[in-house]
């Protein structure tokens, strides 16, 4: 069980990815979206994309806002691509009242076929 302290710098904000299993085909890209929600309603916020698999690429079309939001992520595999599973993450972060970003971290599979 965390202290109060570690639990204080928990992130109180949360995201998910519509379906957690994203299935894309070689030389095919596909677009999901992402929900968040924010600790308080006019909070800041940005998205980062974590590492991508050799041959994948991925964009956010929305990175930035404030308060509850959707962004839409489309992921571009190459033909070149080895099929493979890959668990991947899209960071989401949220200004405090200092100016600080937290982070916390949304989670999807990518299954390449």
């Amino acid at each position: 069980m965390p202290s109060a302290k570690e639990e204080a710098a928990l992130p109180r904000h949360n995201c998910a990815v519509g379906v957690f299993t994203q299935t894309v085909k070689r030389g095919e890209e596909k677009t999901f979206a992402v929900s968040f929600e924010p600790s308080y309603p006019e909070s800041n916020y940005r998205l980062k994309l974590g590492n991508m698999p050799v041959d994948v690429s991925a964009r956010i079309d929305v990175d930035t806002g404030q308060g509850w939001g959707t962004a839409n992520i489309t992921v571009s595999v190459s033909p070149t691509a080895q099929p493979a599973s890959y668990s991947l993450v899209l960071i989401y972060e949220e200004e405090n009242e200092q100016g600080k970003y937290i982070p916390n971290s949304c989670q999807y599979n990518l299954i390449i076929k």
